[in-house]
């Protein structure tokens, strides 16, 4: 019964407006901006105006989730189960690229339990990659195309659900429409949030622990948008995050598109009054030599934080951030779909972001004409196959001419080409 109620989630978020966006079906609310939020002082909404201020706020952050005095996170996972074979849609025949599924148990307070899966790839570019599930699991939410587009890009994957959803377990008492019965829980010396970021903070410790990657992202789609907006946020060891449809600031969620509604209990009580904002985190998120914070706006959503209301608070975090001239931040509006998910163009567009991480998982006699065919460090293309997925790495095999920033190509014997990448990718 209750992945049965998970997956009429979709139906009453849409119907209930979850996030505030009740009246989000009205097409002016997806295509334009009323003056009354256009009125708002955005730079308002902003707390942090130095490079000084970003890591006082980050503490406060920290101590407000763990307000027992531990701080962040240090320790590991409680269990592990390693090489479990499959699990749901994880497995090799949806995955060819996936060398090994482990499991990861993370107990907290409470009797709340989480459960991390990690993905580990045959061919590895030595990056790693959080993928975190909304409130809707197994959901068509574009989830399972995402882990298949890392895991053939060589990632290996730390997949995750929120607090009480999926496989992840609590007290029955926690149980209520979506998080709302966890502020039950809420003390001087236990703040029931930590649970949402807890999980994620053990998890990569205990991966970085067994290896040294490159690079960590993160990308979440809904709740885990949200998530993953907080979440790089508090942890800079998180390099690039996305986060789909997953959060508007609270002054966006007033009509007359929104009904005055936060969302439940983990929505209410993002931000905190005279201490910080959502433009605090995405601010946060995306701070940092070489970071990057991505939001991504699906225009035509019809459940949540969708249409351009975007643009009114865009250039004020820009402009703040820029002055600090550490890290960046970034909306992309995907007009490709009427869905609540990741869609393959967010897929290719992340992948300009950050090609160097990309690699070949086929011999040169693979057809590179769809899906997920990135570039490993070399890799030799005949003339016959070219790479006409434009927004992955736009190659032309004939004349090797066209590449993305980041990618060379060298001539070779027999009339192939040899692609480099990894070079001047932001």
């Amino acid at each position: 019964m209750k992945f049965i109620a998970l997956y009429l989630l979709p139906l009453v978020l849409w119907l209930g407006g979850w996030g505030g966006k009740s009246v989000q079906a009205q097409s002016s609310c997806q295509t334009s901006i009323d003056p009354v939020y256009w009125a708002v002082d955005v730079n308002a909404h902003i707390n942090i105006n130095s490079n000084e201020e970003v890591s006082l706020k980050r503490d406060s952050i920290i101590n407000y989730l763990w307000r027992d005095g531990g701080g962040f996170p240090a320790s590991f996972v409680d269990a592990v189960g390693m090489d479990i074979g499959a699990w749901n849609f994880i497995n090799t025949t949806n995955y060819p690229n996936l060398q090994r599924l482990d499991i990861y148990t993370i107990n907290m307070d409470s009797s709340f339990t989480s459960y991390v899966f990690a993905c580990n790839p045959i061919i590895s570019n030595n990056k790693l990659m959080i993928v975190h599930e909304g409130h809707t699991p197994f959901y068509p939410s574009g989830i399972d195309s995402t882990m298949g587009h890392y895991l053939e890009a060589g990632y290996t994957i730390l997949y995750m659900n929120m607090p009480i959803i999926g496989p992840n377990t609590g007290p029955p008492s926690s149980a209520g429409f979506l998080h709302d019965g966890m502020a039950q829980f809420d003390s001087p010396t236990l703040n029931p949030m930590k649970f949402f970021f807890e999980p994620i903070a053990r998890s990569l410790n205990y991966a970085l622990s067994l290896h040294t990657y490159d690079e960590v992202s993160m990308i979440g789609i809904s709740g885990g948008g949200w998530t993953a907006s907080y979440y790089a946020a508090i942890d800079p060891r998180v390099r690039f995050s996305y986060a789909v449809a997953g959060s508007y600031p609270n002054f966006l969620r007033d009509p007359p598109c929104g009904s005055g509604y936060l969302g439940d209990y983990e929505q209410v009580t993002t931000e905190i009054a005279g201490s910080w904002t959502h433009l605090d985190l995405y601010l946060l998120a995306a701070h940092g030599e070489g970071r990057k914070h991505v939001q991504v706006i699906n225009q035509f959503d019809p459940c949540c934080n969708g249409g351009i209301l975007y643009q009114v608070y865009e250039n004020h975090l820009k402009d703040r951030i820029n002055c600090f001239n550490k890290g960046a931040f970034e909306v992309f509006l995907d007009n490709t779909h009427a869905e609540h998910k990741i869609s393959l163009a967010t897929l290719n567009h992340i992948s300009t972001i950050n090609c160097g991480s990309s690699v070949v998982l086929s011999s040169p006699a693979h057809n590179y004409t769809q899906g997920y065919h990135p570039i490993l460090s070399s890799d030799t293309i005949t003339a016959n196959n070219k790479i006409s997925n434009t927004a992955r790495v736009a190659f032309d095999a004939t004349n090797a001419t066209t590449l993305l920033p980041g990618f060379e190509v060298t001539t070779s014997n027999c009339g192939s080409f040899v692609v480099k990448a990894g070079k001047g990718c932001n």
